[in-house]
């Protein structure tokens, strides 16, 4: 029985040849693919569009702002040379009644025309005949620009004398004009007043972080001093091919003044040479009047002598 057992041979296993259906998968696969990359071209195509639209938007506004900045700042240049003009007819007054009428024409030009009457608004410049003396026109500068809703105030420091049966009095005021524009043409739109100048003085205080200088005190602290008086000898009165030597970027007072003396200098070491704080006095050439500066220097050492680097007022 063993021997027959061992004759007899199993058949061998055959692998099935039936395959799983995975189409439906392989389909579902491939359209989540598709409609995805179709979602996301789209959502790309979106942005884009988007991105495109908020650039041209920052684009148009920043031209339009700078070109109002632009023509804001033109139509200021081209209202005060239109109104120099203006001002000094104003001002000047002739007590003569041919210079009045003719003074009152000047005017007239300058005013913007009345929409209801058809013509153009005028000044009552005749004072009733109770008019004495003359008035001149010594200066005139623009002070202040002040935009209001439908006109703009062209404020005009002016100083004037005025002048009756050999009394002469000067005076300094705020003459305000009121301004409109149109196309860049301009037109007074109403009777200019006066006012007192405004005061321009302020109490305004600043704290200053104190300076820590590893002060410098070692053997060229006294060459450097010695340097210090040569170079703004030469700084205060000579020319700049004497100071090519000693300074990298050669500038002079070209003569108006003359060196005095160091009032205070304080040095520190550096990687590339000395920083030197100091303040010197110098004298107008012709008044002789007292003139200080305060400056902070980096003096190097060139070919055995110092060098400035740097020179910057503080």
């Amino acid at each position: 029985m063993k021997r027959r057992k061992s004759q007899i041979k199993r058949p061998e296993k055959q692998k099935s040849t039936i395959k799983k259906d995975t189409s439906k998968r392989t389909a579902f696969f491939v359209w989540f693919m598709i409609t995805g990359l179709v979602f996301l071209s789209f959502l790309g195509v979106m942005l884009s569009l988007y991105t495109q639209s908020a650039m041209n938007d920052w684009d148009e506004q920043f031209e339009a702002n700078a070109t109002e900045a632009e023509a804001e700042e033109m139509n200021i240049i081209r209202a005060d040379r239109y109104l120099r003009d203006f001002v000094r007819e104003y001002i000047n007054v002739e007590n003569d009644p041919k210079s009045l009428e003719q003074r009152k024409a000047a005017l007239q030009n300058y005013m913007v025309i009345n929409k209801n009457a058809g013509e153009q608004e005028t000044y009552d410049e005749t004072g009733n005949g109770n008019m004495e003396g003359t008035r001149e026109l010594k200066n005139q500068q623009l002070f202040h620009v002040e935009e209001k809703e439908n006109e703009t105030i062209f404020q005009y420091e002016v100083t004037y004398s005025s002048v009756t049966n050999n009394n002469s009095e000067r005076q300094t005021l705020l003459l305000n004009v009121p301004v409109v524009s149109e196309n860049d043409r301009f037109s007074v739109a109403g009777e200019p007043y006066f006012k007192q100048v405004d005061n321009l003085q302020g109490s305004i205080e600043v704290e200053e972080e104190p300076e820590s200088l590893n002060v410098y005190t070692g053997a060229e602290q006294e060459a450097i001093q010695d340097f210090l008086s040569d170079f703004f000898t030469e700084y205060a009165s000579g020319n700049t091919d004497d100071l090519a030597y000693m300074m990298e970027e050669p500038e002079t007072l070209e003569g108006a003044f003359t060196f005095e003396q160091i009032t205070d200098v304080q040095m520190e070491q550096a990687e590339e040479g000395f920083i030197v704080h100091t303040q010197v006095r110098m004298l107008d050439e012709v008044t002789q009047l007292p003139y200080e500066i305060d400056v902070e220097m980096l003096i190097t050492r060139q070919q055995n002598h110092y060098y400035v680097e740097d020179l910057t007022y503080q």
